[in-house]
């Protein structure tokens, strides 16, 4: 049977952007994952590549930026990769500046993603309600505002991640996946409706650690074949536009009610929890968010319940800390 991930994040370091092997490398490299891809029967739904933050430190123009997105976009371009995403440091309000670049990055390329990394200061300054406000503009490059998708800011997120729009580059080149879990929460949900949820979540551990195994075979023998670092997996049980992987489709089979009804937070809380114990038990490199994504844009049945009114962006936010809070402890148990 043919398993899917979701994408293929390389992250390049601006050391080796300014390399002119570079380019020839990275061919080198795609190919080799998709063979490994193809031999190994999964199907690759996204590549993409992620660079270094433009720094804080530098003075950045638009001039600049525009010049360092034409070359993203050109490798991007010639290795057909679909998106590529230019990450920005930001830490004051001296920085304000780097919104309007963004803006203009994101309306003139199609195919970029913008990623704002905030620091402590910058999280309690004024940047937060001037990013509010990019926001708004951004919803009104296209009609349908689709490509708020292509915008993100984070805080405390480590790089390679492979999740965009919140993915950047370490100073070190290198690889990460993200998986793509959602046929094998349904499949397993489906096959044995009866069980109780302990059965049921060893069973789905037991289906979805072996789909890791092999998603860390792969990163390992591309790591060993071509000299790139492999950062790890995401595990995260995330949904993907316009298809039936839906987290919100998962959460309601389990609950047996609509997204937003009593028991939503516990059912969220019981995947999380499957998620953490398969990284754990199937001991394979992780990296990321390893979570519940609740993404609103992206999840078709998570849309719909908003269009009915089953929640609002307070419970949205509730199921988002205890995934928060299930994050920090896993890290403590880790350490």
């Amino acid at each position: 049977m043919r398993r899917n991930i979701r994408s293929l994040t390389f992250g390049a370091s601006e050391k080796d952007l300014q390399r002119g092997t570079f380019n020839n490398e990275l061919k080198d490299f795609f190919k080799k994952a998709n063979d490994l891809f193809s031999k190994n029967k999964i199907n690759l739904y996204t590549s993409r590549i992620s660079t270094e933050p433009l720094s804080i430190n530098n003075e950045i123009s638009d001039s600049y930026v525009n010049s360092f997105s034409n070359q993203v976009s050109n490798i991007s371009n010639d290795l057909s990769l679909r998106w590529y995403c230019i990450p920005f440091e930001i830490s004051s309000d001296s920085n304000i500046k780097n919104f309007d670049f963004a803006f203009n990055l994101l309306k003139n390329k199609s195919n970029a993603f913008v990623h704002f990394i905030f620091n402590k200061q910058a999280i309690i300054s004024s940047l937060l309600l001037e990013y509010s406000k990019l926001n708004l503009k951004v919803s009104k490059i296209s009609n349908n505002g689709f490509d708020n998708f292509r915008l993100g800011a984070s805080f405390n997120v480590k790089s390679n991640t492979p999740f965009f729009p919140f993915s950047f580059s370490s100073n070190t080149s290198g690889f990460s996946f993200a998986s793509d879990a959602c046929d094998i929460f349904l499949n397993v949900i489906n096959k044995y409706p009866n069980y109780n949820f302990s059965d049921l979540k060893n069973k789905i551990i037991n289906e979805y650690s072996k789909y890791l195994i092999l998603l860390n075979f792969i990163g390992h023998e591309l790591e060993n074949n071509t000299g790139f670092k492999f950062f790890g997996i995401d595990c995260s049980l995330a949904p993907f536009p316009n298809s039936n992987k839906s987290v919100a489709r998962i959460i309601e089979v389990l609950g047996n009610s609509e997204f937003g009804s009593p028991g939503t937070l516990s059912i969220v809380s019981f995947i999380t929890e499957i998620i953490r114990d398969t990284i754990k038990l199937s001991e394979i490199k992780s990296i990321g968010f390893n979570g519940v994504m609740l993404s609103v844009i992206e999840d078709d049945i998570l849309s719909l319940r908003a269009s009915q009114r089953n929640y609002d962006i307070y419970s949205l936010l509730l199921y988002c800390r205890l995934l928060l809070l299930r994050l920090l402890l896993h890290e403590e148990t880790l350490s």
